[in-house]
């Protein structure tokens, strides 16, 4: 493995010292020089109150000639003063003021510099700890302006930052209202553990509202619909975002700080008068359809169903009396003669049932926002009240959202300021039974089959057999109709700051936060359900058959459905005292901060299900005897209530230090000691010091540019660092868990959940990061480019250990993995008049991801191969493989290269053999760009999204447990179309034919030692020609706003205003060979609960009072 500073990275350094060198070379070219005369100009720089403002940069106007006030807020500066030139000019500047120009008339001013809110938005890194100038900051952070990342269609922070933020990965976009996306910041920072960023709003970290095992978080096919930290945040609320990605600017944080951290900065009041703004959006979002897909419509599906019965193909089980198999039943039964059965197939071959109609529509929905806000001397305030109504596009699902917030700081004395924050949000989500995917079941579902009768009642089909092998009928509306979803959230927050200044220069702030959250899920199905007739064994309606065979081993649930709940509250609280000094003197500009931070959450819930649920009867359950129906007892016994109560307790210490040499050559220190009650006994266990240094070079200050006009910011930058990771369910403490019941003793056994480990200690990440910074041409072109290098060491894994100890494995410090990449951002202004802007943007990120020690397991199964759940060394987190597909054979079946066993191999040296690494789930590189044209009010604007490098399986083409010859009831893929048919086809098809064989893999008649898969389907199904590349490009939002003119305003007596259109999702470039399915689909190979992204229309308002 090459390291950082190896050769292998010579390139990557070299190309930064070659560009600096250049631009030196370039820029250090003598000037012509001029007569001119010098004289010192001096002054004192004061704040709106009269106290002296330090730190100011004074620079003479077209040059490179400053510098900054000392702690007295005094200057002075030599200026040139040209025969026949303008008289010069001095620029005052400084971190959250509005600049000044002033002409050398005097050689003496007196300068108030005033606060400037909007300027921090650009110019300042806001880390949750400090605000720190951009220009003094040597650490990798990626800002941008709360407005920016706005979208119609999207309610949730999270889903607005695909493409936005460079080296930030964002997974699982869908159109479903409330389901959380997954982040990655440079990459997968942890094996084992919590693989999501941390939020913080306003300096405190957000839990996430609900417990949610590390499993759950990181696999990339778990849906989650309760939502994450962040998804109470009003996003009209924020006012920038900070990413913070390498260890100078996480550090500070310790715990999970290496998975990255977001800081969200809310709004705050602008001086002046109050100011109310009301802004309003509609949004239509249009429901899926057919034209993408490449499924069969209902005369190729019949023309399937005519070749099963010419070919006299046998079903393994009765098939459902629809479709074309039901006219055949009808017409061997004489119920129709020959003349009707041909005229009813071409009914059915012209049916094409539109199931995305029946289950989607599209939806209308409304966002509405009003915030009052406002400062002066002494008082800023920022209160807003939000309301969103999102009706989804799925039919019968929705979210409603309530959002406060009140925000203000009071000038307590000359030099004491306490700040108040509160925030609420109340979110209530209504969604289908997670039994239900309508998606899944428009795609899968035949075409030829209709949802309702001629009469407009409900078609029913056969989708089981029951009792006495009579067929459970299913019908999706009446499943719809008869189940559903609920998810109630409730947040709330309160956060203050009192900021004491002791004396000039020496800053006190303590911080006090408290949050609550009460999360609701509620999920059932009544007993008119298919789901419940399953269990039931016979259809509802239908009278309980008296049997005791029936009784006492078929039925589970003989009266009523299901109701699970579950209540979950999230506490917490954060307290912080930090002290900060800061001190200039001639030239050198020493800060400091040091405090001290204790942190605690705690969740409690209780998790519960009642069976023979009647919602139609009160919501009432009934009072099933167990003894009358053992079936009922077992499965009871199966669901026994889950109760939630974890402590996380985290103490720390930490530190700052930053030391600065006119604003040219910077240097920083960060140190944090972390303790926490997650790691054994021993304190050097418990306790992490968690560190990183950084240093920056102005270059532009140097002296021999102060002439280069056209070169307006050059730097280079460089940190390295050591980060923590913990998991939040991690113990070194024994687990013992709830087991089965043991059926013949009627208690329930006890299972060895974890083994103890006293040693276990915190997963430790190397980071190492290097950066140029320039700006050229007015500012007209600047750019980023950075080179970053993370090693995780100490990675927690489990591992296989001998039965003998009550458990199969344990977790150890036995793991490595490291990632190493490439950002990029480019920002160009090619267009810039009095009327007319035309602005781009530009970013893009790479990252490399390997794992380099250890795995998370000895011995893995063939299904963890191809989901892509193994973790392998040598590969990266989230690689999957895939059988290696020979083609067809004589009579149509699947070939495999590499299957055959050999005597003494190995259960791994066969997998090594069969399968072929297909690449990862998770994209190398994404990024995004924008385009922006200004005409006077006019505004265009357009974003792209693109990601590179990641691959999909293509949906199923068979069942996975078995070939089973298509039920009526079952669409098909178009590809059905090109299988092979009769001998010959071999050569050119690669679509196997239509079989009933079991092609079976595993079991007795299999005659293999070593299981590689169930059955040969299955292997098609996952093997190499089913993977395709899930590259695409998207145009995420375009939009278009116009300013009212101020005449007009004036007449509306309204400050401003301005109205807007808005589209999302407009356009996706992909593989033509993905058939139509979205490449940002969940699951592999199979279709997840979300709705893929759909396109949106908005049209807003924004008024300012």
């Amino acid at each position: 493995m090459k390291g950082p500073l190896t050769c292998g990275n010579h390139t990557v350094v070299g190309l930064f010292c070659l560009a600096a060198l250049f631009l030196l070379t370039f820029v250090s070219l003598p000037a012509a020089g001029q007569k001119a005369s010098e004289r010192v100009v001096s002054g004192i720089v004061t704040n709106d109150e009269g106290s002296p403002e330090p730190g100011v940069a004074v620079m003479v106007k077209g040059t490179r000639n400053g510098t900054m006030t000392d702690e007295k807020g005094a200057f002075s500066i030599k200026v040139k003063f040209s025969e026949g030139k303008e008289t010069p000019v001095l620029v005052f500047s400084c971190l959250g003021k509005v600049p000044q120009e002033h002409k050398c008339s005097t050689d003496f001013f007196k300068i108030k510099m005033k606060d400037d809110l909007a300027t921090l938005i650009g110019a300042v890194i806001n880390t949750g700890y400090q605000k720190i100038d951009r220009r003094m900051s040597a650490s990798s952070v990626a800002s941008i302006d709360g407005k920016d990342v706005l979208q119609s269609n999207a309610t949730t922070l999270d889903n607005m930052l695909q493409g936005k933020i460079p080296g930030m990965t964002v997974l699982s976009s869908s159109s479903t209202p409330g389901a959380a996306t997954k982040i990655r910041i440079r990459g997968t920072s942890t094996i084992s553990g919590n693989r999501e960023p941390l939020w913080v709003v306003d300096g405190v970290i957000l839990d996430d509202p609900v417990s949610i095992s590390t499993e759950a978080l990181n696999d990339l096919d778990n849906v989650n619909l309760i939502g994450n930290a962040i998804s109470g945040l009003n996003p009209m609320d924020i006012e920038k975002i900070d990413v913070l990605k390498d260890a100078s600017a996480t550090a500070i944080y310790g715990v999970r700080a290496a998975n990255g951290v977001i800081v969200v900065t809310t709004k705050r009041g602008l001086k002046g008068a109050p100011r109310v703004n009301y802004s309003g959006t509609v949004t239509v979002t249009e429901r899926p359809s057919y034209n993408r897909l490449n499924l069969m419509n209902s005369k190729e599906r019949i023309e399937v169903s005519k070749e099963i019965a010419e070919k006299g193909l046998a079903y393994r089980f009765e098939p459902a009396a629809v479709g074309y198999e039901g006219l055949l039943y009808d017409l061997y039964d004489r119920k129709i003669n020959y003349d009707q059965f041909l005229t009813s197939v071409q009914t059915l071959e012209e049916t094409n049932t539109d199931w995305f109609d029946i289950l989607y529509h599209n939806s209308v929905s409304h966002k509405h926002n009003l915030s009052v806000s406002g400062a002066d001397e002494r008082v800023n305030y920022y209160v807003s009240a939000a309301y969103t109504d999102e009706n989804a596009n799925v039919r019968g699902t929705g979210m409603q959202t309530y959002n406060v917030m009140g925000k203000v700081q009071v000038k307590l004395a000359q030099n004491l300021t306490g700040t108040v924050q509160v925030r609420g949000s109340v979110q209530d989500k209504d969604y289908l039974n997670s039994g239900i995917s309508p998606y899944s079941y428009a795609y899968n579902t035949s075409r030829a089959i209709p949802a309702y009768n001629s009469d407009g009642s409900l078609a029913y089909y056969n989708a089981e057999q029951g009792y006495n092998a009579n067929p459970l009928k299913y019908n999706i509306i009446n499943e719809r109709n008869n189940s559903g979803r609920e998810v109630t959230s409730d947040s709330f927050s309160f956060n203050s700051n009192l900021e004491w200044a002791i004396w000039n220069g020496l800053r006190a702030t303590g911080t006090f936060a408290v949050s609550a959250a009460n999360t609701t899920d509620k999920e059932w199905y009544s007993d008119k359900t298919y789901m419940a007739a399953t269990l039931r064994r016979t259809n509802y309606g239908v009278a309980l058959p008296d049997n005791k065979t029936f009784q006492d081993q078929l039925c589970q649930l003989p009266y009523g459905g299901k109701f699970y709940s579950s209540n979950t509250r999230n506490f917490g609280y954060t307290a912080r005292l930090q002290l900060d000094y800061n001190k200039y003197y001639r030239g050198h500009n020493f800060s400091a901060a040091g405090g001290f931070e204790a942190r605690s959450s705690k969740y409690t819930g209780l998790a519960s299900t009642q069976w023979g649920y009647l919602p139609d009867r009160g919501q009432s359950s009934v009072a099933i005897d167990p003894s009358q129906w053992p079936m009922f007892n077992k499965l009871q016994m199966s669901t026994p209530d889950v109760v939630t109560d974890r402590l996380s307790n985290y103490l720390s210490y930490y530190g700052v230090l930053t030391y600065a040499y006119k604003s040219r050559y910077i240097l920083n220190g960060n140190i944090r000691a972390d303790g926490s009650n997650k790691f054994g006994q021993d304190k050097s266990t418990r306790f992490l010091p968690i560190w990183s240094v950084s240093a920056r070079w102005n270059i532009m200050n140097e002296r021999f540019l102060e002439d280069v006009m056209w070169l307006n910011e050059l730097s280079v930058k460089g940190s390295y660092g050591i980060q923590g990771n913990v998991s939040d369910d991690q113990t070194p403490s024994m687990i013992i868990k709830l087991g089965s019941m043991n059926q013949t003793t009627g208690d329930y056994t006890a299972t060895l959940s974890k083994l103890p480990n006293p040693f276990l200690k915190w997963e430790k990440t190397k980071s190492y990061n290097l950066a140029l910074d320039f700006s050229v041409l007015d500012n007209r072109i600047s750019g980023t480019v950075e080179y970053y290098y993370k090693k995780g060491n100490d990675q927690i894994v489990s591992v296989e250990v001998s039965p003998t100890t009550g458990s199969s494995s344990m977790s150890l410090n036995v793991g490595d993995i490291m990632n190493r990449g490439y950002e990029l951002i480019i920002n160009a202004i090619p267009v810039k008049t009095k009327d007319f802007r035309w602005s781009l943007s530009f970013n893009s990120a790479k990252n490399i991801n390997k794992i380099t020690r250890g795995g998370m397991q000895d011995e893995y199964t063939y299904a963890q191969y191809t989901d892509g759940s193994a973790v392998l060394k040598g590969y990266a987190i989230n690689s999957f493989f895939s059988y290696k597909f020979a083609g067809l054979d004589s009579e149509g079946l699947p070939k495999f290269k590499d299957i055959e066993e050999t005597d003494g191999i190995t259960r791994e040296e066969m997998y090594a053999k069969a399968f072929a690494y297909s690449g990862n789930r998770v994209p190398d590189m994404q990024g995004g760009f924008s385009t922006n044209f200004t005409y006077r009010n006019l505004t265009l604007g357009m974003f792209f999204s693109y990601s590179l490098g990641a691959k999909v399986r293509m949906n199923n083409l068979y069942n996975n447990s078995g070939q089973y010859l298509p039920n009526p009831q079952q669409n098909m893929s178009g590809e059905f179309v090109n299988r092979w048919r009769e001998p010959g086809d071999e050569a050119w098809a690669v679509i196997p034919a239509l079989s009933t064989d079991a092609l079976s893999m595993s079991g007795l008649f299999s005659k293999r030692e070593l299981t590689i898969a169930d059955n040969r389907w299955q292997m098609y199904n996952q093997s190499n020609i089913r993977v395709v590349s899930s590259d695409f490009l998207r145009l995420r939002t375009a939009y278009i706003r116009y300013a009212l003119p101020e005449s007009i305003c004036k007449k509306l007596s309204v400050s401003s205003a301005n109205v807007r259109l808005e589209g999302n999702n407009l356009l996706l470039l992909c593989s033509k060979k993905l058939n139509g399915q979205d490449p940002e689909q969940l699951g592999m190979g199979s279709i997840g609960l979300t709705t893929p992204p759909v396109s949106s229309f908005s049209f807003g308002v924004d008024v300012t009072f």
